[in-house]
Parts: structure tokens; sequence; C-alpha cells
């Protein structure tokens, strides 16, 4: 009984299965002959015009979306936005820190040749840029000894004046000094407060970056003086970089920029101080119109090429669509199938030489303004 049933199970499902193949001969069957019948009505409706107007209709019906396309290559607007105009001044003050333990060994070099290295890149990087620098050294007078603690105290020095960037001017500055006194951050602070306080106000964007291998050491409190600069009402952000330190002196640099309104980046190394300048480089550049203009400016360019390079598919889809319908499917008729061609490759040609021409304009637009 089981071996009969079985049989006839196969037998039903052969019947199906062939069932299915002559539904699917039929359905695509169905389908030529739709697709044909529909070839067949374009033909006999197509055929009846004017050359002229066969042209017409076959470019209406093969249309792919070239609208767009053709408004970007009569006005070359191939980008969306002009860049942002610069709103404000922009103002950073650096405190380098000269004192005598810069002269300490990290990683086989002293602390002050990182420091120096890293602030000369970042230096070049911000050359050019809309951001005005003023550079302030401090622990370069005098040495570390308790006798010559007023005369280091006391040495507090703006050596590159508040200036756009001018970097072998600013690095020679960076270059000139070697570590030997004191450390008096909460005038130094003051000292960059007098200076900033020129640049009050919404029109101003201001900064510090301090940069420092230890705690107070003149008796200072750099931690209150962080606090009624950013108090000020000139509009202050106060970084530090803590280089190579830890415990009370690294508490107190963390607290200065958690007063300051800033951020607190520590280094250990070389490539920690490099990275340190980096996240401070990465910070400025949000106020840095230059740099702002050259990332639009990319977004432009990325723009530019997508919008010619979409349209050129396009074109060329409805080129071979175009094809297809004059000798492969003969909608037009053999009467006017060669002025048919003539007219859409007098169109296409036009279309094409003026998307070239405004995709060059633009990148030369381009190459100029990112200059």
């Amino acid at each position: 009984m089981l071996g009969g049933a079985l049989l006839v199970a196969v037998f039903a499902l052969s019947a199906c299965d062939g069932n299915i193949k002559d539904g699917f001969g039929l359905m695509k069957k169905t389908s030529e002959q739709t697709i044909a019948d529909s070839i067949k009505t374009r033909q006999e409706t197509v055929q009846k015009l004017s050359c002229a107007d066969q042209y017409q209709d076959v470019l209406k019906y093969n249309n792919t979306d070239l609208g767009s396309c053709a408004v970007a290559a009569r006005t070359g607007e191939f980008k969306e936005a002009e860049p942002t105009k610069p709103q404000k001044q922009n103002n950073m003050v650096l405190i380098f820190d000269s004192s005598g333990s810069m002269a300490q060994m990290v990683g086989g070099k002293k602390k002050i040749d990182i420091a120096k290295e890293a602030v000369w890149n970042f230096i070049n990087k911000m050359n050019g840029s809309n951001i005005n620098l003023s550079i302030i050294v401090y622990g370069h007078k005098g040495s570390n000894s308790p006798s010559q603690k007023a005369l280091s105290c006391a040495g507090i020095d703006e050596v590159y004046y508040m200036n756009s960037i001018h970097a072998e001017v600013a690095k020679g500055k960076v270059n000139a000094f070697q570590p030997t006194g004191w450390t008096p951050i909460a005038d130094s602070f003051k000292k960059a407060s007098e200076i900033l306080s020129k640049y009050q106000g919404e029109a101003y964007n201001n900064s510090i970056l301090l940069i420092s291998d230890g705690i107070e050491t003149c008796d200072g409190d750099p931690i209150k003086v962080a606090k009624e600069l950013k108090n000020s009402g000139m509009n202050v952000t106060a970084n530090v970089i803590g280089f190579d330190v830890g415990g009370d002196a690294e508490k107190q640099l963390q607290e200065i920029a958690k007063n300051g309104a800033g951020e607190y980046f520590p280094a250990k190394s070389a490539a920690d101080f490099e990275l340190a300048m980096q996240k401070h480089e990465a910070f400025m550049a949000k106020f840095d119109y230059k740099m702002q203009r050259f990332t639009e400016q990319t977004d432009d360019a990325i723009l530019i090429g997508n919008t010619y390079f979409e349209c050129l598919t396009r074109l060329k889809q409805q080129e071979a669509l175009m094809m297809l319908d004059i000798y492969a499917d003969k909608i037009v008729s053999d009467k006017c199938s060669a002025e048919v061609e003539k007219m859409y490759y007098t169109y296409y040609d036009d279309l094409k030489k003026t998307l070239d021409g405004k995709y060059e304009q633009g990148k030369k637009t381009w190459q100029a303004n990112s200059k």
C-alpha cells in the first residue's frame, strides 16, 4: 500500500511539474506577445508623423531624466552653495613652558625639544589660516635656584606678537629659548588676558593653549586666574597640555583647563604630545574660515564630479535606447531613420560638449579657490 501511494505521488508531482513548466512557457509567450504588440502600436502611431515629429516622439519616450543635467549644463551650477563667509576674528595665545624641568629627558630627547617640534608642526599646519597667534614664554630667564626665583618668575615675554601666522618667523621665536627657570603659570595667564583684552565681544573667538610639565612655582593661583578669565566676557577657551606630569601638578593643570572652559590633553611621550597638538588643531579648525572653506570646496569638487558622471551615464543610456528604437524595433520609419539619428546626435553632441565644458570650468574654479 505504501509503495502504491508513493507511486501515485510521483506521478502527481510529475504532472504538476509539467503544468508549471507549461505555465511559465505560457507566461513567457504572453509577455513576448505583449511587448511585440506594444512595439507594433508604437510603430503605427509614430510612423504616421513627420520625421521631425518622429524624432521628438522617440526622444520624449526615451527620456532618462536629463532635465537637471541640461539645467546644470546651461548654468554651470554643479555645486550647491557658496562657502560660508567669515564672521569672527580668531585669536590664539600659546603659553610655552621653558622652565628648568623641561630640560629633562623623555624617550632619549629633551622635553623642550619634543615640545618645540610638535609646536613647529602645529604652526606649519596653521600657516595661512585666518587664526592670529601670540606666543608667550616663561621660565627662560634666570635659573631655577632660589636666588634667581624673583628674576625668573618675572620673566614672562610675548616673543611673537598677536598677528597672522608667518611660520618661519614664529618657529624662529620658539627655537630661540632654552629651559632654565621657574613656572609662573598664573601670571602668564594674566599676560594672555592683557593681550586678549583688545578682542572682546561676539566678534572674536579667543583661545589659550598652555603647554607645561609642572605645577605653579611662583606663588600664583592659576586656577583662580583661569576662572576669572572665563568670566571676563572675552569669550576665551583655555586648553592645556600636561607633559610628563602626575600627582598634584597634573591635578592643577586639569583644573586650569576645567575652569578655563577648555580641555586637558595628557602627554607622556613625543607621540602623545603630537596627538595632543592635533587635538588642539582640531579645536582651532572649528574657527578657521579658510579650513572650513577648503572642506566646503572639497565637497563642491565631489559634487561637480558626481553630477557630471551621473549625467554622462544617463546620456549614454538614452543613446542606447534611441538606437534601439530607430534600428532594432523600427519605431521610426525607414524613410526617417537616418534623419532622426542625425537630429539625435546633434542634440547629443551639443549637450555632451556643454557638460564637458562646464565640468572643466567647475574644476578650474575649484582649483583657483583652493589655492
